[in-house]
């Protein structure tokens, strides 16, 4: 099948994405003296701005690549709530997965930048999990939005949304309506994620779940031992490694194992790679498309949203002209010519 027919099948695809949800904020302004109260900068502020973060940054990605994005998660009653509820609309996605929680605050993230440096992140958060009132209402909100779901995606950034027992349910329902299951896991969930299509961890959390250091250099025999012994564990099907400069990293059912690395990039912010690669990685769940073209196109995505100075969502047309001019992608295909 020709590249172009697998991207064509994720329009209109309906992806139920549940996880924490983040309110990305940004304050942008010129730096042209030093404090005399302290040894800062004084940034001249000219630009407020709010985009979508953590799991509703996946569901960006998603709707930039052709799919429809269903968010699934709880935010706090409160101003941020309003301008991500706001946003959420903006982006012609629907709000009906959407709990409100007034004992929490919504996550929020604000960034102090000067051109396209960032002096300081503030983050004003909780991340103790849910109580049990709001993980009844998420649970409930779930079951409505997974009726029409083709793939469920787990966007975990440890903020106290995806509890053990959210995770354990939510997969128990879609595994009874035999629908694919992706999961970007954390350390404290980690085991939660069990029987599932897709796990996607980064080097730092797969190493911290080992209990080990991450190693300096990639060997990667080592790292298939490692990724075999959780697969195995966990019974995944598919298991991926995020290794940030240095690539991607993906082992199959089958125990056939796929070593990319990354590709030369001016990087601005690394910020939005994972959900991008994660993005991609989960829509290929339902397109058929071989690992090894897959990781590809994944890898492809991280390294270009890396290049905007803001978190920005990989558009379709930008990943097919790029996957287009892969020459691994192209050998790939061609061996299954």
């Amino acid at each position: 099948m020709a590249l172009a027919d697998w991207l064509a099948r994720w329009k209109g695809m309906k992806v139920v994405i549940i996880g924490d949800l983040i309110l990305d904020c940004y304050v942008s302004g010129r730096v042209a003296r030093i404090s005399p109260e302290a040894p800062v900068p004084v940034v001249e502020a000219h630009t407020h701005k709010a985009c979508l973060g953590g799991a509703a940054n996946v569901a960006r990605n998603i709707a930039a690549l052709g799919a429809i994005p269903i968010l699934c998660g709880v935010i706090g009653k409160d101003e941020a709530a309003k301008r991500l509820m706001r946003l959420v609309q903006e982006q012609k996605m629907t709000t009906k997965g959407l709990i409100q929680d007034p004992t929490r605050p919504t996550t929020t993230k604000t960034r102090i930048m000067s051109g396209e440096h960032c002096l300081l992140r503030i983050d004003e958060e909780v991340t103790h999990w849910i109580e049990q009132q709001a993980t009844e209402a998420l649970l409930a909100r779930f079951e409505d939005v997974i009726a029409q779901a083709d793939v469920v995606l787990f966007e975990d950034y440890d903020k106290g949304t995806l509890t053990p027992n959210v995770i354990a349910a939510c997969i128990a329902t879609a595994h009874s309506k035999g629908i694919p299951i992706g999961a970007d896991p954390k350390h404290r969930q980690f085991h939660c994620y069990q029987s599932i299509t897709l796990l996607k961890p980064n080097l730092a959390e797969l190493y911290q779940v080992l209990g080990r250091p991450v190693p300096a250099t990639i060997d990667a025999q080592a790292l298939t031992n490692d990724v075999s012994e959780l697969q195995k564990a966990l019974k995944v099907d598919t298991f991926v490694v995020t290794l940030s400069e240095h690539g991607l990293f993906g082992r199959d059912h089958t125990g056939k194992t796929h070593y990319l690395r990354a590709h030369l990039r001016q990087i601005a912010d690394v910020s939005g790679a994972g959900d991008a690669v994660f993005s991609v990685l989960g829509l290929g769940l339902l397109g058929q498309i071989p690992l090894a073209v897959l990781l590809e196109m994944a890898n492809l995505a991280g390294g270009i949203v890396c290049e905007s100075p803001t978190v920005t969502p990989i558009q379709l047309d930008t990943l097919r002209a790029a996957a287009l001019n892969s020459p691994w992608i192209q050998e790939q295909l061609a061996k299954r010519a």
